[in-house]
């Protein structure tokens, strides 16, 4: 019989297409054909200018943003606000503070036992979140289930399902702009049986499903 063969780690990267990608979402696909829905959102509120927390958004908003693709990973860029990171903005007006996150959900549409992410261009101070939801576009709860800061820049998500949606954010508090990148992910490889393999179980199925005919016919 033969052996399985190793399926080698898929690696899907986010510098290509390069710049504004014209869309606020695209599909992001590893050589070996595993892939993930990328999606950029926006969200604001006014706040009193402390206990930032993307919790507090209202409605979530893919209109003028768009994804953003270079040479440090992806980002996302409003047409009013060119920016080319995840990022989270304060701004003072008249006493009135207003936050405003730029973020995406990723999608990867299939069952995966495991996913690590990679952020990179991460602010000094800046702290990355990846929140859990079973709806496009919403945030699930309000309980993360990642995070890191300075050098610890990767988390892995594991028993993924097709119903999974996962939100990434760049959060600065107590400063008033900060930014990270998505850089890229790996999906770990696993066996696969060979060709020959799968034909050898067909034929035994085939053999099973007749031998049972002939059992029955007797009986």
């Amino acid at each position: 019989m033969a052996v399985p063969q190793a399926r080698a780690d898929q690696v899907i990267t986010f510098a290509t297409p390069s710049g504004n990608v014209g869309s606020s979402s695209h599909l992001y696909s590893a050589t070996g054909g595993d892939s993930v829905l990328a999606q950029a959102y926006t969200c604001s509120y006014t706040s009193s200018g402390t206990n930032v927390n993307i919790a507090s958004c209202g409605t979530w908003s893919s209109s003028n943003i768009d994804l953003y693709g270079n040479s440090g990973g992806l980002g996302v860029t409003g047409l009013t606000d060119t920016s080319n990171a995840l990022q989270f903005t304060q701004s003072l007006s008249s006493g009135t503070y207003t936050d405003k996150f730029y973020f995406v959900q990723l999608d990867f549409s299939q069952a995966l036992p495991s996913a690590t992410i990679q952020l990179g261009s991460l602010s000094s101070g800046a702290t990355w979140y990846i929140y859990e939801s079973s709806t496009a576009g919403t945030l699930g709860t309000n309980t993360y289930i990642a995070s890191g800061s300075g050098s610890n820049l990767t988390a892995t998500i594991s028993n993924i399902t097709p119903s999974e949606y996962f939100t990434l954010v760049v959060d600065c508090y107590p400063s008033t702009t900060d930014t990270g990148l998505l850089n890229e992910i790996t999906i770990p490889g696993g066996a696969t049986p060979e060709p020959g393999t799968c034909l050898l179980m067909g034929v035994a199925l085939v053999g099973l499903g007749v031998g049972g005919k002939k059992l029955r016919r007797r009986s």
